[in-house]
């Protein structure tokens, strides 16, 4: 039988979110989030933008791209260091670069657009 809707929410629903952002890593989240920032605001990448402008159908796929090498540096060094590599760590990667690029422009451009006084695009 279903519950109320508050029911739900403190006995099903609550416990997957805070299991979900407990067990992400936030040291990838914020690297990949400073790696973001510094690909779209700052001069020092202009390498990576220049190969997506070569390569005009993989301009969609920046993000995702630097977010896919980053993650591979965390895999050498979780294989190289004394914590073991299994799937677990791989799952709590996606779901950190999921939210990494979900959330991206909100904490990547945004600030800056509202420290620039610019509130469209």
């Amino acid at each position: 039988m279903v519950g109320s809707v508050s029911e739900i929410f403190d006995k099903q629903i609550q416990p997957e979110l805070l299991f979900f952002l407990s067990d992400l890593n936030w040291t990838f989240i914020i690297i990949y989030l400073i790696v973001l920032y510094g690909i779209k605001h700052t001069d020092h990448y202009e390498w990576y933008i220049d190969l997506f402008e070569k390569r005009k159908r993989l301009g969609k796929f920046k993000s995702w791209l630097a977010g896919i090498v980053i993650g591979v540096l965390f895999f050498i060094f979780r294989i190289l260091g004394p914590n073991e590599f299994d799937s677990e760590y791989v799952s709590q990667f996606l779901r950190s670069l999921v939210l990494g690029i979900t959330f991206s422009s909100l904490l990547v451009d945004w600030p800056i657009r509202l420290i620039e006084g610019r509130t469209g695009k």
